[in-house]
């Protein structure tokens, strides 16, 4: 039933409304200012050094490696893929993304919003939310990394094989 119709897939499979009802009315930090905290219940997390940058109508964070790694273990990316009914802000996964930016990981950590979600123009479908993944991976790619890991939770794990069917 769901594949079957669009505005089903759209309102239910990626909750992005509910997401985006979450992320403005408990909102600890600007999507596009994420060093300019509000206030916090704890769902929404803005920790670490965040550049939020914008990529063709889509809303990225990236994590800056803590300082106290050193040069050469900064070349590793992760590309986080989150779930339906989030966004790049929440909290149970943007608190792990921080941890990847400290030792022992040293990593430069982006998540992003798909269409729909968020700050991020658009609207969700299968298709889109690969073709998402995609433009953030070629962001992540610009940035010359040593080796990108693709790391999905939930709906973004099948949006991260999507991304990776494309690379083979």
């Amino acid at each position: 039933l769901v594949v079957n119709s669009p505005y089903l897939q759209t309102e239910l499979a990626f909750s992005h409304k509910l997401a985006n009802l979450l992320q403005w009315t408990l909102n600890t930090c600007e999507l596009s200012a994420p060093s300019q905290p509000r206030w916090s219940l704890g769902l929404l997390s803005c920790e670490g050094e965040i550049e939020p940058h914008t990529v063709d109508g889509l809303g990225l964070w990236r994590y800056r490696v803590h300082a106290s790694c050193d040069e050469r273990e900064r070349r590793a990316w992760v590309l986080y893929f989150h779930g339906n009914a989030e966004t790049r802000a929440w909290n149970n996964a943007a608190s792990k993304l921080y941890r990847l930016t400290r030792r022992p990981y040293c990593l430069n950590v982006v998540s992003f919003d798909y269409g729909g979600f968020g700050d991020s123009a658009g609207s969700p479908s299968e298709a889109s939310v690969i073709a998402d993944g995609w433009r953030a991976l070629e962001w992540v790619a610009a940035q010359e990394p040593t080796a990108v890991v693709l790391l999905g939770h939930s709906l973004g794990s099948g949006v991260a094989v999507g991304v990776a069917e494309r690379l083979c």
